[in-house]
């Protein structure tokens, strides 16, 4: 090949280069905040997670009673 067919050929060497890096960049940022959230701020998110836990609270259902063509009860609410 000579230098004129050299010249000719597409280069996108540096694109690709410049987008793995991106990537590589990207990549090592999100592993660095997930190392950081679960082992240097672990005691910080176990008490967050303690103080936003859930709490059990039983509540009266309002329900109606079903009942058969005749009136009669099917499913009947009884309170107590």
């Amino acid at each position: 090949m000579d230098e004129e067919e050299e010249q000719k050929k597409p280069r996108g060497g540096g694109r690709l280069l410049f987008a793995g890096l991106a990537l590589l960049g990207v990549l090592a940022l999100y592993v660095f905040r997930l190392a950081d959230w679960q082992i240097a701020n672990h005691q910080k998110w176990l008490e967050e997670a303690d103080r936003s836990g859930s709490a059990k609270v039983t509540l009266d259902a309002a329900r109606g009673e079903i009942l058969d063509d005749k009136g009669n009860g099917l499913a009947i609410n009884q309170t107590g």
